[in-house]
Protein backbone atom coordinates (compact mmCIF):
# COMPACT_ATOMS: atom_id res chain seq x y z
CA UNK A 1 0.00 0.00 0.00
CA UNK A 2 0.98 3.73 -0.01
CA UNK A 3 0.83 6.87 1.85
CA UNK A 4 0.51 9.65 -0.37
CA UNK A 5 2.70 7.88 -2.95
CA UNK A 6 4.94 6.71 -1.10
CA UNK A 7 5.42 2.56 -1.27
CA UNK A 8 5.01 1.21 2.12
CA UNK A 9 6.08 -2.39 2.75
CA UNK A 10 5.92 -5.10 5.14
CA UNK A 11 8.80 -7.56 4.72
CA UNK A 12 11.67 -5.44 6.06
CA UNK A 13 14.15 -7.57 7.80
CA UNK A 14 16.41 -4.92 9.04
CA UNK A 15 16.10 -0.72 8.95
CA UNK A 16 18.20 -0.28 6.20
CA UNK A 17 16.19 -2.75 3.99
CA UNK A 18 13.97 0.74 4.09
CA UNK A 19 16.32 2.56 2.30
CA UNK A 20 19.31 4.94 3.09
CA UNK A 21 19.00 8.36 4.58
CA UNK A 22 16.43 10.36 5.52
CA UNK A 23 14.23 8.94 2.40
CA UNK A 24 14.48 5.79 4.18
CA UNK A 25 13.84 6.70 7.40
CA UNK A 26 10.37 8.15 6.24
CA UNK A 27 9.75 5.15 4.27
CA UNK A 28 10.26 3.30 7.23
CA UNK A 29 8.35 4.75 9.62
CA UNK A 30 5.13 5.29 6.91
CA UNK A 31 5.43 1.39 6.69
CA UNK A 32 5.40 0.80 10.62
CA UNK A 33 2.11 3.08 11.12
CA UNK A 34 0.63 1.49 7.92
CA UNK A 35 1.34 -2.08 9.07
CA UNK A 36 -0.29 -0.92 12.57
CA UNK A 37 -3.17 0.64 10.90
CA UNK A 38 -3.76 -2.41 9.15
CA UNK A 39 -3.37 -4.37 12.05
CA UNK A 40 -6.56 -2.98 13.79
CA UNK A 41 -8.55 -1.41 10.89
CA UNK A 42 -11.78 -4.06 12.00
CA UNK A 43 -11.60 -2.97 15.49
CA UNK A 44 -11.65 0.69 14.46
CA UNK A 45 -14.43 -0.08 11.96
CA UNK A 46 -16.40 -1.58 15.08
CA UNK A 47 -15.20 1.14 17.83
CA UNK A 48 -16.74 3.59 15.48
CA UNK A 49 -19.64 1.41 15.31
CA UNK A 50 -20.22 1.29 18.83
CA UNK A 51 -19.61 5.05 19.72
CA UNK A 52 -22.25 5.66 16.58
CA UNK A 53 -24.63 3.89 18.98
CA UNK A 54 -23.77 4.94 22.16
CA UNK A 55 -24.33 8.31 20.85
CA UNK A 56 -27.74 7.40 19.40
CA UNK A 57 -26.67 8.62 16.01
CA UNK A 58 -27.95 7.03 12.66
CA UNK A 59 -25.16 9.21 10.45
CA UNK A 60 -21.57 9.62 11.26
CA UNK A 61 -21.78 13.04 12.32
CA UNK A 62 -25.16 13.71 13.45
CA UNK A 63 -28.85 12.62 13.41
CA UNK A 64 -30.84 12.15 11.13
CA UNK A 65 -34.72 11.67 11.78
CA UNK A 66 -35.50 10.64 8.32
CA UNK A 67 -33.84 6.95 8.44
CA UNK A 68 -34.69 6.02 12.33
CA UNK A 69 -34.77 2.66 12.14
CA UNK A 70 -31.10 1.60 13.01
CA UNK A 71 -31.45 3.70 16.29
CA UNK A 72 -31.50 1.38 19.40
CA UNK A 73 -35.26 2.19 21.19
CA UNK A 74 -33.68 0.86 24.23
CA UNK A 75 -29.93 1.96 24.67
CA UNK A 76 -28.70 0.00 26.84
CA UNK A 77 -25.35 0.56 25.62
CA UNK A 78 -25.48 4.05 26.99
CA UNK A 79 -26.61 2.68 30.19
CA UNK A 80 -24.28 0.50 30.97
CA UNK A 81 -21.71 2.90 30.79
CA UNK A 82 -22.91 5.56 32.73
CA UNK A 83 -23.65 3.13 35.25
CA UNK A 84 -19.58 1.87 34.70
CA UNK A 85 -17.38 4.80 34.06
CA UNK A 86 -18.70 6.54 37.93
CA UNK A 87 -18.14 3.12 39.34
CA UNK A 88 -14.64 2.91 38.30
CA UNK A 89 -13.55 6.59 38.41
CA UNK A 90 -15.54 8.88 40.76
CA UNK A 91 -12.72 11.27 42.02
CA UNK A 92 -9.64 12.95 41.59
CA UNK A 93 -6.66 10.85 43.28
CA UNK A 94 -4.88 12.20 45.50
CA UNK A 95 -0.90 11.70 44.76
CA UNK A 96 0.96 10.47 48.17
CA UNK A 97 4.41 10.45 47.51
CA UNK A 98 6.86 8.67 50.10
CA UNK A 99 10.22 7.10 50.86
CA UNK A 100 10.39 2.95 50.14
CA UNK A 101 12.43 2.94 53.55
CA UNK A 102 11.74 5.01 56.25
CA UNK A 103 15.00 5.64 56.99
CA UNK A 104 16.60 8.89 58.40
CA UNK A 105 17.34 10.36 54.61
CA UNK A 106 16.52 14.23 55.08
CA UNK A 107 17.26 14.36 51.24
CA UNK A 108 14.71 11.90 50.09
CA UNK A 109 12.07 13.16 52.52
CA UNK A 110 12.47 16.60 51.32
CA UNK A 111 12.45 15.32 47.70
CA UNK A 112 9.22 13.66 48.52
CA UNK A 113 7.45 16.14 50.24
CA UNK A 114 8.72 18.41 47.29
CA UNK A 115 7.52 15.90 43.95
CA UNK A 116 3.94 15.59 46.09
CA UNK A 117 3.39 19.10 46.42
CA UNK A 118 4.49 19.66 42.62
CA UNK A 119 2.32 16.99 41.18
CA UNK A 120 -0.99 17.96 43.41
CA UNK A 121 -0.38 21.92 42.25
CA UNK A 122 -0.32 20.47 38.34
CA UNK A 123 -3.24 18.44 39.13
CA UNK A 124 -4.87 21.63 40.47
CA UNK A 125 -3.90 23.41 37.70
CA UNK A 126 -5.84 22.09 34.71
CA UNK A 127 -8.84 19.72 34.12
CA UNK A 128 -7.49 16.38 35.24
CA UNK A 129 -10.46 14.93 36.22
CA UNK A 130 -11.77 15.45 32.32
CA UNK A 131 -8.78 13.51 31.27
CA UNK A 132 -9.33 10.74 33.75
CA UNK A 133 -12.70 10.33 33.12
CA UNK A 134 -12.37 10.19 29.14
CA UNK A 135 -9.99 7.97 29.06
CA UNK A 136 -12.23 5.70 31.46
CA UNK A 137 -15.41 6.63 28.97
CA UNK A 138 -12.87 5.67 26.01
CA UNK A 139 -11.93 2.11 27.79
CA UNK A 140 -15.82 1.52 27.93
CA UNK A 141 -16.75 2.25 24.69
CA UNK A 142 -13.83 1.25 22.39
CA UNK A 143 -12.29 -1.38 24.95
CA UNK A 144 -8.36 0.91 25.41
CA UNK A 145 -8.15 4.08 27.06
CA UNK A 146 -4.98 6.20 26.08
CA UNK A 147 -3.27 9.30 27.59
CA UNK A 148 0.16 11.11 27.30
CA UNK A 149 1.98 13.38 29.40
CA UNK A 150 3.77 16.56 28.40
CA UNK A 151 5.84 18.57 29.09
CA UNK A 152 5.07 22.34 28.98
CA UNK A 153 8.02 25.38 29.40
CA UNK A 154 6.81 29.10 28.63
CA UNK A 155 9.47 31.21 28.04
CA UNK A 156 10.33 35.16 28.14
CA UNK A 157 12.21 37.09 25.93
CA UNK A 158 14.44 39.65 27.02
CA UNK A 159 14.53 43.24 25.00
CA UNK A 160 18.59 43.78 25.48
CA UNK A 161 19.78 40.63 25.15
CA UNK A 162 17.06 39.23 22.66
CA UNK A 163 17.33 35.82 24.93
CA UNK A 164 14.72 33.56 25.99
CA UNK A 165 14.41 32.43 29.57
CA UNK A 166 12.13 29.72 31.14
CA UNK A 167 9.43 32.29 33.96
CA UNK A 168 6.95 28.50 34.39
CA UNK A 169 6.80 25.11 33.61
CA UNK A 170 3.91 22.15 33.78
CA UNK A 171 3.73 18.92 33.37
CA UNK A 172 0.20 17.77 32.13
CA UNK A 173 -1.81 15.06 30.89
CA UNK A 174 -3.35 15.21 27.45
CA UNK A 175 -5.92 12.90 26.52
CA UNK A 176 -5.38 10.69 23.43
CA UNK A 177 -8.42 9.99 20.60
CA UNK A 178 -8.64 6.16 20.12
CA UNK A 179 -8.52 7.12 16.81
CA UNK A 180 -5.34 8.54 16.16
CA UNK A 181 -3.13 6.03 18.54
CA UNK A 182 -0.69 3.08 17.18
CA UNK A 183 1.60 0.87 18.43
CA UNK A 184 3.91 -1.76 17.58
CA UNK A 185 3.91 -5.72 17.46
CA UNK A 186 3.16 -7.13 20.49
CA UNK A 187 1.92 -9.79 22.43
CA UNK A 188 2.51 -7.79 25.74
CA UNK A 189 2.82 -3.94 26.22
CA UNK A 190 6.45 -4.72 27.49
CA UNK A 191 6.73 -6.39 23.81
CA UNK A 192 6.11 -3.02 21.95
CA UNK A 193 8.77 -1.04 21.22
CA UNK A 194 7.39 1.93 19.34
CA UNK A 195 4.18 4.00 20.26
CA UNK A 196 2.74 7.02 17.37
CA UNK A 197 0.20 9.60 17.56
CA UNK A 198 -1.46 11.16 14.28
CA UNK A 199 -1.22 15.00 14.91
CA UNK A 200 -3.12 17.60 12.79
CA UNK A 201 -0.96 21.09 12.41
CA UNK A 202 -1.76 24.42 11.23
CA UNK A 203 1.10 25.95 9.09
CA UNK A 204 2.16 27.87 12.27
CA UNK A 205 2.05 24.98 14.15
CA UNK A 206 4.83 23.40 11.65
CA UNK A 207 6.96 26.43 11.51
CA UNK A 208 7.34 26.14 15.72
CA UNK A 209 8.52 22.60 14.98
CA UNK A 210 10.90 23.01 12.42
CA UNK A 211 10.97 27.14 11.42
CA UNK A 212 13.41 25.74 7.73
CA UNK A 213 11.08 22.62 6.96
CA UNK A 214 7.87 24.10 7.96
CA UNK A 215 7.01 25.99 5.04
CA UNK A 216 7.56 22.96 2.57
CA UNK A 217 4.94 20.16 3.99
CA UNK A 218 1.76 20.11 1.77
CA UNK A 219 -1.75 20.65 3.58
CA UNK A 220 -3.12 17.39 2.59
CA UNK A 221 -6.03 17.18 5.37
CA UNK A 222 -9.46 19.02 3.67
CA UNK A 223 -13.07 19.07 4.36
CA UNK A 224 -13.44 15.99 2.40
CA UNK A 225 -12.11 14.34 5.11
CA UNK A 226 -14.29 15.16 8.10
CA UNK A 227 -17.29 14.76 5.33
CA UNK A 228 -16.55 11.16 4.86
CA UNK A 229 -16.97 10.17 8.26
CA UNK A 230 -13.33 9.28 9.46
CA UNK A 231 -13.38 9.27 13.35
CA UNK A 232 -9.50 10.26 13.32
CA UNK A 233 -10.10 13.66 11.04
CA UNK A 234 -9.83 16.88 13.20
CA UNK A 235 -13.17 18.88 13.55
CA UNK A 236 -14.05 21.17 10.37
CA UNK A 237 -12.57 24.67 10.60
CA UNK A 238 -11.49 27.21 8.43
CA UNK A 239 -7.28 26.58 8.53
CA UNK A 240 -6.29 23.74 6.32
CA UNK A 241 -3.99 21.18 8.42
CA UNK A 242 -1.15 18.56 7.99
CA UNK A 243 -1.30 15.39 8.84
CA UNK A 244 2.08 14.43 10.57
CA UNK A 245 2.61 11.33 12.60
CA UNK A 246 4.69 11.23 15.97
CA UNK A 247 6.86 8.61 16.44
CA UNK A 248 8.23 7.39 19.90
CA UNK A 249 11.06 5.25 18.81
CA UNK A 250 12.50 3.26 22.21
CA UNK A 251 15.40 1.25 20.71
CA UNK A 252 16.55 4.08 19.47
CA UNK A 253 15.20 6.55 21.97
CA UNK A 254 14.33 9.15 19.06
CA UNK A 255 10.92 10.93 18.20
CA UNK A 256 10.26 11.45 14.89
CA UNK A 257 7.53 13.86 13.09
CA UNK A 258 7.22 12.49 9.67
CA UNK A 259 4.55 13.98 7.75
CA UNK A 260 2.55 11.93 5.52
CA UNK A 261 3.08 14.83 2.18
CA UNK A 262 6.68 14.90 2.99
CA UNK A 263 8.77 12.06 1.70
CA UNK A 264 12.26 13.30 1.39
CA UNK A 265 12.99 13.66 5.15
CA UNK A 266 10.93 13.62 8.84
CA UNK A 267 9.71 17.04 10.01
CA UNK A 268 11.81 16.95 12.97
CA UNK A 269 14.31 13.86 14.93
CA UNK A 270 14.79 14.28 18.65
CA UNK A 271 16.55 13.05 20.60
CA UNK A 272 15.27 11.43 24.09
CA UNK A 273 13.21 14.65 24.69
CA UNK A 274 12.24 13.93 28.34
CA UNK A 275 14.64 11.85 29.56
CA UNK A 276 11.99 9.07 31.19
CA UNK A 277 13.18 5.70 32.45
CA UNK A 278 10.62 4.12 30.11
CA UNK A 279 10.92 6.58 27.30
CA UNK A 280 7.46 6.72 26.61
CA UNK A 281 5.27 9.69 27.50
CA UNK A 282 2.43 7.29 27.71
CA UNK A 283 1.57 4.62 30.98
CA UNK A 284 0.44 0.94 29.21
CA UNK A 285 -3.14 1.78 28.11
CA UNK A 286 -6.30 1.00 29.93
CA UNK A 287 -7.87 -2.60 28.16
CA UNK A 288 -11.45 -3.12 29.30
CA UNK A 289 -10.96 -6.59 27.83
CA UNK A 290 -7.66 -8.15 28.25
CA UNK A 291 -5.67 -11.57 26.83
CA UNK A 292 -2.23 -12.69 26.93
CA UNK A 293 -2.06 -13.00 22.49
CA UNK A 294 -3.08 -9.93 21.40
CA UNK A 295 -3.17 -6.13 22.12
CA UNK A 296 -6.19 -5.75 19.91
CA UNK A 297 -8.48 -4.33 21.93
CA UNK A 298 -12.01 -5.39 22.34
CA UNK A 299 -15.11 -3.42 22.33
CA UNK A 300 -17.32 -4.64 25.40
CA UNK A 301 -20.19 -4.17 23.71
CA UNK A 302 -18.87 -7.14 21.56
CA UNK A 303 -20.02 -9.13 24.15
CA UNK A 304 -23.64 -8.27 24.37
CA UNK A 305 -24.16 -7.26 21.32
CA UNK A 306 -27.15 -9.79 19.89
CA UNK A 307 -28.68 -9.42 23.56
CA UNK A 308 -28.99 -5.97 22.69
CA UNK A 309 -30.73 -6.37 19.43
CA UNK A 310 -32.86 -8.31 20.65
CA UNK A 311 -34.05 -5.87 23.64
CA UNK A 312 -34.34 -3.10 20.90
CA UNK A 313 -36.82 -5.68 19.03
CA UNK A 314 -38.53 -6.60 21.65
CA UNK A 315 -38.86 -2.55 22.62
CA UNK A 316 -39.50 -1.81 19.04
CA UNK A 317 -42.89 -4.05 18.65
CA UNK A 318 -43.66 -2.96 22.23
CA UNK A 319 -44.03 0.50 21.15
CA UNK A 320 -45.54 -0.56 18.01
CA UNK A 321 -48.27 -2.33 20.17
CA UNK A 322 -49.33 0.40 22.48
CA UNK A 323 -49.62 2.39 18.98
CA UNK A 324 -52.58 -0.11 18.46
CA UNK A 325 -53.92 0.42 22.08
CA UNK A 326 -57.04 2.95 21.08
CA UNK A 327 -60.44 3.25 21.89
CA UNK A 328 -62.06 2.34 18.59
CA UNK A 329 -64.97 0.84 16.70
CA UNK A 330 -68.12 0.70 15.12
CA UNK A 331 -71.58 2.04 15.68
CA UNK A 332 -75.03 2.47 13.73
CA UNK A 333 -75.00 5.13 11.59
CA UNK A 334 -78.57 6.10 12.15
CA UNK A 335 -77.60 7.79 15.32
CA UNK A 336 -76.03 11.18 14.95
CA UNK A 337 -75.70 11.23 18.41
CA UNK A 338 -72.76 9.23 18.21
CA UNK A 339 -70.89 12.23 16.63
CA UNK A 340 -70.93 14.55 19.80
CA UNK A 341 -69.68 12.08 21.94
CA UNK A 342 -66.01 12.66 21.29
CA UNK A 343 -66.69 16.41 22.01
CA UNK A 344 -67.86 15.75 25.31
CA UNK A 345 -66.66 15.94 28.64
CA UNK A 346 -66.55 14.71 32.00
CA UNK A 347 -70.01 14.29 33.38
CA UNK A 348 -71.84 15.70 30.01
CA UNK A 349 -74.30 14.03 28.15
CA UNK A 350 -75.80 14.23 24.64
CA UNK A 351 -79.38 14.16 24.34
CA UNK A 352 -81.04 11.20 22.18
CA UNK A 353 -84.23 11.37 20.39
CA UNK A 354 -86.51 8.74 19.30
CA UNK A 355 -83.94 6.02 18.72
CA UNK A 356 -83.42 5.70 22.51
CA UNK A 357 -86.86 3.60 23.07
CA UNK A 358 -85.69 1.40 19.67
CA UNK A 359 -82.86 0.40 21.06
CA UNK A 360 -84.50 -0.05 24.30
CA UNK A 361 -86.68 -2.55 23.35
CA UNK A 362 -83.70 -4.22 21.43
CA UNK A 363 -81.73 -4.98 24.21
CA UNK A 364 -79.39 -1.94 24.96
CA UNK A 365 -77.90 1.15 23.28
CA UNK A 366 -74.60 -1.07 23.42
CA UNK A 367 -76.19 -2.96 20.77
CA UNK A 368 -75.36 0.04 18.23
CA UNK A 369 -71.64 -0.11 19.02
CA UNK A 370 -68.88 -2.23 18.68
CA UNK A 371 -65.56 -1.94 20.20
CA UNK A 372 -62.05 -3.30 19.26
CA UNK A 373 -61.34 -6.35 21.61
CA UNK A 374 -57.40 -5.21 22.98
CA UNK A 375 -57.13 -7.37 25.65
CA UNK A 376 -55.27 -9.73 24.12
CA UNK A 377 -53.31 -6.91 23.08
CA UNK A 378 -52.41 -5.98 26.44
CA UNK A 379 -51.48 -9.54 27.28
CA UNK A 380 -49.16 -9.71 24.21
CA UNK A 381 -47.83 -6.62 25.57
CA UNK A 382 -47.56 -7.64 29.46
CA UNK A 383 -45.63 -11.13 27.93
CA UNK A 384 -43.28 -8.75 26.10
CA UNK A 385 -42.44 -6.47 28.82
CA UNK A 386 -41.37 -9.71 30.25
CA UNK A 387 -39.12 -10.64 28.40
CA UNK A 388 -37.59 -7.65 27.71
CA UNK A 389 -36.63 -7.62 31.48
CA UNK A 390 -35.48 -11.27 31.28
CA UNK A 391 -32.96 -10.16 28.20
CA UNK A 392 -32.24 -7.16 30.47
CA UNK A 393 -30.95 -9.18 32.93
CA UNK A 394 -28.88 -11.13 30.85
CA UNK A 395 -26.92 -8.32 29.73
CA UNK A 396 -26.28 -7.09 33.14
CA UNK A 397 -25.11 -10.59 34.09
CA UNK A 398 -22.44 -10.41 31.05
CA UNK A 399 -21.72 -6.73 32.00
CA UNK A 400 -21.82 -7.34 35.42
CA UNK A 401 -23.67 -4.31 36.39
CA UNK A 402 -25.52 -5.70 39.15
CA UNK A 403 -29.13 -4.59 40.50
CA UNK A 404 -27.70 -3.23 43.68
CA UNK A 405 -24.99 -0.76 41.37
CA UNK A 406 -28.24 0.15 39.71
CA UNK A 407 -29.99 1.68 42.81
CA UNK A 408 -32.36 -1.17 42.21
CA UNK A 409 -33.57 -3.80 44.76
CA UNK A 410 -35.93 -6.05 46.26
CA UNK A 411 -37.71 -4.20 49.22
CA UNK A 412 -38.47 -7.87 50.50
CA UNK A 413 -35.12 -9.24 50.78
CA UNK A 414 -33.30 -9.21 53.66
CA UNK A 415 -30.01 -7.20 55.17
CA UNK A 416 -28.03 -10.17 54.64
CA UNK A 417 -29.14 -10.93 51.02
CA UNK A 418 -28.16 -6.85 50.35
CA UNK A 419 -24.61 -7.04 52.06
CA UNK A 420 -24.07 -10.34 49.48
CA UNK A 421 -25.35 -8.98 46.53
CA UNK A 422 -22.82 -5.67 47.57
CA UNK A 423 -19.86 -8.12 47.69
CA UNK A 424 -20.40 -10.43 44.92
CA UNK A 425 -21.99 -7.65 42.50
CA UNK A 426 -18.64 -5.94 42.62
CA UNK A 427 -16.48 -8.26 42.61
CA UNK A 428 -16.25 -8.04 38.88
CA UNK A 429 -15.86 -4.42 38.62
CA UNK A 430 -12.60 -4.56 41.13
CA UNK A 431 -10.34 -5.41 38.96
CA UNK A 432 -11.03 -2.29 36.69
CA UNK A 433 -11.08 -0.61 39.54
CA UNK A 434 -7.65 -1.11 40.76
CA UNK A 435 -6.23 -1.06 36.62
CA UNK A 436 -8.17 2.68 36.56
CA UNK A 437 -5.56 3.06 39.68
CA UNK A 438 -2.67 1.52 38.47
CA UNK A 439 -3.14 4.04 35.38
CA UNK A 440 -3.60 7.30 37.59
CA UNK A 441 -0.67 6.16 39.54
CA UNK A 442 1.71 5.14 36.53
CA UNK A 443 0.83 9.30 34.98
CA UNK A 444 1.58 10.52 38.57
CA UNK A 445 5.26 8.71 38.44
CA UNK A 446 5.52 9.83 34.72
CA UNK A 447 5.01 13.57 36.13
CA UNK A 448 7.65 13.00 38.80
CA UNK A 449 10.27 11.68 36.35
CA UNK A 450 9.62 15.03 33.88
CA UNK A 451 9.40 17.43 36.97
CA UNK A 452 12.68 16.01 38.32
CA UNK A 453 14.14 15.94 34.52
CA UNK A 454 12.85 19.02 33.55
CA UNK A 455 11.97 21.24 36.27
CA UNK A 456 14.25 23.89 37.74
CA UNK A 457 15.19 24.93 41.01
CA UNK A 458 12.90 28.28 40.74
CA UNK A 459 10.09 26.45 39.33
CA UNK A 460 9.97 24.15 42.23
CA UNK A 461 10.51 26.54 44.82
CA UNK A 462 7.53 28.88 43.35
CA UNK A 463 4.89 25.54 42.85
CA UNK A 464 5.61 24.34 46.25
CA UNK A 465 6.63 26.84 48.51
CA UNK A 466 10.08 24.72 49.63
CA UNK A 467 13.02 27.21 50.31
CA UNK A 468 16.07 25.57 48.33
CA UNK A 469 19.56 26.78 48.49
CA UNK A 470 20.68 27.99 46.02
CA UNK A 471 24.35 27.20 44.15
CA UNK A 472 25.82 30.48 46.16
CA UNK A 473 24.80 29.25 49.28
CA UNK A 474 25.95 25.68 48.53
CA UNK A 475 29.46 26.56 47.17
CA UNK A 476 29.85 28.22 50.84
CA UNK A 477 28.36 25.71 53.10
CA UNK A 478 30.54 23.11 51.10
CA UNK A 479 33.59 25.77 51.99
CA UNK A 480 32.36 25.77 55.54
CA UNK A 481 32.40 22.30 56.49
CA UNK A 482 36.31 21.97 54.45
CA UNK A 483 37.54 24.50 57.08
CA UNK A 484 36.28 22.61 59.60
CA UNK A 485 37.71 19.42 58.43
CA UNK A 486 40.75 21.03 57.83
CA UNK A 487 41.35 22.41 61.39
CA UNK A 488 40.31 19.44 63.04
CA UNK A 489 42.77 17.73 61.68
CA UNK A 490 45.47 20.42 61.93
CA UNK A 491 44.00 20.05 66.06
CA UNK A 492 47.18 18.70 68.25
CA UNK A 493 46.08 15.81 70.31
CA UNK A 494 45.07 15.81 74.24
CA UNK A 495 47.77 15.43 76.97
CA UNK A 496 47.16 12.63 78.90
CA UNK A 497 46.87 12.28 82.70
CA UNK A 498 44.30 15.08 82.56
CA UNK A 499 41.83 12.43 84.34
CA UNK A 500 40.70 11.08 81.31
CA UNK A 501 39.59 7.31 81.55
CA UNK A 502 42.45 4.90 79.52
CA UNK A 503 41.79 3.53 76.32
CA UNK A 504 39.75 0.11 76.21
CA UNK A 505 42.19 -2.74 76.48
CA UNK A 506 41.53 -5.49 73.81
CA UNK A 507 40.10 -8.81 74.98
CA UNK A 508 42.04 -11.87 74.72
CA UNK A 509 41.52 -14.02 71.93
CA UNK A 510 39.40 -17.18 72.44
CA UNK A 511 41.19 -20.38 71.69
CA UNK A 512 40.36 -21.95 68.09
CA UNK A 513 37.47 -24.58 68.23
CA UNK A 514 38.96 -27.98 67.32
CA UNK A 515 38.10 -29.52 63.49
CA UNK A 516 34.65 -30.74 62.87
CA UNK A 517 33.11 -27.87 65.40
CA UNK A 518 29.97 -25.53 64.31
Amino acid sequence: MAIDGVETRDDFETRADAGEGDRGLVRLWLSAWATADKEEESWRVEAEETVRRYRQEETAYGFDPSVSSGIDAFNILYASVETMVPALYNSVPVPDIRRRFNDKDEAAKLGSQMLERAISTMVDSYDFDYVMESVVRDMEITGRGVTRVRYRPYTRSDAETDEESVVWEEATCEHVPWANFRHGPGRMWTDVQWVGFEQFYTRDQLIEINPKLGNKVRLDVQMPDYEKGDPGSPPPEVFQRARVYEIWDREKRQVLFVAASMAEQPLKVEDDPLGMLDFFPIPRPLYAIRTTDSLIPIPPYRMFRKQAQELAEVTQRIVKLIRCLKWRGVRDASIKEFEDLAKLDDGQFSPMMDTAALYSQAGGIDRAIWLMPIDKLIATIRELAAHREEVKQSIFEVTGVADIMRGQTDPHETKGAQQMKVQWGTIRIQRKQQEVARFARDLFRLKSEVIGNKFSQETLMTMTGIQLPTAQEKAQAQQLAQMQQQMAQQAPPAPPGNGASPPPQASPRPPMAPPGAY
